[in-house]
């Protein structure tokens, strides 16, 4: 097991995941098995004192190192974290797609895609690296940033009603006196 004696504490969450019943690392939602438990040790080990020391304290035994073990399954979870994308999707219809929505759903929300686009940069890292990475998950990643940053303006930093309005009577003005209709 690994330490998390030196652990941020906001990684302690992540490190919680590696138990049976858990919480799930993307959504926060609870699940009977942890399969996020690979990327749960990367964001310690990415955080922690150096990636040999943690490899050592995590991999006494004769088998593949946790860095060959976490990179051996990286393009599943990275795809599976794109994926998750879909299951804010489906909040934000739930609840946020109305005049006013909840100020305690639009904080969960917040939440959600912070988490997201922090296991993002994770990801990032470990796709761009030259030796670890590969092209098609570095373009998916980098997507799926895109995506998280832009639910975060649209939701979190709504345009002034007014810019709203001029923008809808710009893209749908009517037409002038002998356009072809």
């Amino acid at each position: 097991m690994v330490s998390t004696r030196q652990a941020p504490p906001q990684m302690l969450l992540k490190l919680s995941a590696l138990g049976p019943k858990s919480c799930d690392v993307f959504t926060g939602a609870v699940t009977d098995t942890c399969r996020h438990k690979h990327l749960a040790v990367t964001a310690w080990v990415w955080q922690g004192e150096g990636m040999g020391s943690a490899v050592a304290t995590a991999d006494s035994e004769n088998r593949p190192s946790l860095l060959e073990r976490l990179l051996s399954d990286f393009p599943a979870h990275a795809e599976e974290w794109s994926r998750s994308v879909n299951g804010l999707n489906r909040f934000e219809e739930d609840y946020l797609l109305e005049e006013n929505p909840d100020p305690r759903r639009l904080a969960e929300h917040r939440q959600r895609v912070e988490r997201l686009m922090f296991f993002g940069q994770l990801c990032a890292i470990v796709a761009t690296h030259p030796e670890l990475g590969d092209a098609d998950t570095a373009q998916m990643v980098t997507a799926t940033q895109e995506v998280l940053r832009n639910k975060l303006r649209m939701f979190h930093q709504p345009m002034a009603p007014e810019q709203a309005e001029a923008i809808l009577k710009e893209v749908f003005s009517e037409p002038g006196p002998g356009a072809a209709r």
